[in-house]
């Protein structure tokens, strides 16, 4: 099942930090990626191993492949660090390095608390969508094959770990399902389905939105969440790591 589309507003509070920081008198120098052999820099891929520019992280905001403010951050930082640590101090390079930064960063600094509010109201709507859309029960044939499944998904989760769950694990769980893709989401919402399914309410406000009390979930259950998010994280995360390295 293909991933909801989001509507990723926040992204165009990012996107106007970039072009604010890109008028900066020396952000040129940032604007396109190293061209290393060009400029004789031998040891440039030795010494940076990932190289980003203003110009990268600008197209991938407009094609959706930076995915949040905390990563847009990241990259644009990576910018300047790469600068400073190829270009030693007081060269003119790091000098502007540290300039474009300083513009960066007062610039972000004024909307980034609300970006990031932008992005976790979105997140969170994406959430109650994808959960919405796999909680409904097939009403034709296949009953038998969704059994099967649900069978083998149960299996694969393990559900000895009891230990009780903090307030902030329990936080942090609840934001870590929300970087999963549709399908990853449709897995959590069959497992909670099965373990409790009293839990599975519909939003009074927004029929189309599925509440799902976290606090009312098991210990148990809530370890076997949370190991399969991290799963589930890990594998997507190297996936991405895999593209940009173009295997």
């Amino acid at each position: 099942m293909s991933r909801p589309k989001k509507t990723r507003e926040w992204t165009k509070t990012c996107a106007s930090v970039v072009n604010q920081t890109a008028k900066h008198k020396h952000a040129w120098v940032f604007m396109e990626p190293v061209d290393a052999e060009k400029l004789g820099l031998l040891d440039y891929h030795t010494v940076i191993k990932e190289p980003m520019d203003i110009g990268t992280v600008k197209a991938n905001l407009e094609s959706g492949v930076v995915d949040s403010p905390e990563e847009f951050e990241d990259k644009m930082r990576l910018i300047f660090l790469n600068a400073k640590t190829y270009n030693n101090e007081g060269s003119d390079v790091h000098v502007m390095a540290c300039q474009v930064q300083e513009a960066f960063e007062q610039k972000w600094s004024k909307v980034r608390d609300s970006c990031i509010a932008k992005y976790e109201e979105e997140q969170s709507m994406t959430t109650s969508n994808a959960a919405e859309s796999h909680s409904r029960a097939p009403a034709k044939a296949g009953k038998d094959k969704d059994r099967s499944s649900t069978k083998r998904l149960l299996e694969s989760v393990n559900f000895n770990d009891a230990r009780p769950m903090t307030y902030e694990e329990k936080k942090q769980l609840s934001l870590d399902m929300n970087q999963l893709s549709s399908k990853k989401l449709g897995k959590i919402v069959e497992i909670i389905h099965y373990k409790h399914p009293k839990l599975l309410k519909q939003n009074e406000s927004d029929p189309e939105e599925i509440e799902i009390d976290i606090d009312q979930i098991d210990d148990a259950t809530l370890r076997g969440l949370q190991e399969f998010v991290t799963k589930a994280l890990t594998s997507s995360s190297k996936k991405r790591r895999r593209q940009a390295n173009g295997e």
